[in-house]
């Protein structure tokens, strides 16, 4: 039993991580705000384009790092949407499904006020199982 709880926190703890492009689109610059709270990685456009009307909520699929989807968030962040990828414990969304709850409270966010849940793969369900 011990050797499969140490097996599957190995597995679990050692998730797909991001490449260099990824990394690179953490960073704030051209028009996008990018920060991090703890929990989750927030892109937002820049405050001269106003505050954005909608937002993506995006939970990542099983074992990918958070951060490898950077890209495609900056990329909406820079259409001017608000994107909030959620950061889930041992990197699966299952054990996390409520996590939009935290994000549609935030007060930083208040002014968003059409929202969409979604993700990748294990993420992708847990976002589809998300009222």
């Amino acid at each position: 039993m011990v050797v499969a709880v140490v097996g599957f926190l190995v597995w679990a703890l050692t998730p797909l991580g991001p490449d260099a492009g990824a990394l690179a689109a953490l960073e704030s610059g051209s028009g996008v705000t990018v920060t991090h709270d703890g929990s989750a990685w927030v892109f937002l456009p820049d405050a001269e384009q106003g505050v954005p009307e909608t937002g993506l909520v995006f939970y990542p699929g099983g074992r990918v790092d958070a951060r490898s989807y950077a890209p495609f968030a900056r990329a909406l962040a820079a259409e001017g949407h608000a994107v909030v990828i959620v950061e889930m414990p041992l990197s699966l969304a299952v054990f996390k499904a409520g996590a939009a709850d935290d994000v549609l409270a935030s007060p930083a966010l208040a002014g968003v006020s059409r929202w969409a849940v979604g993700g990748h793969s294990l993420g992708g369900a847990m976002a589809a199982q998300y009222l």
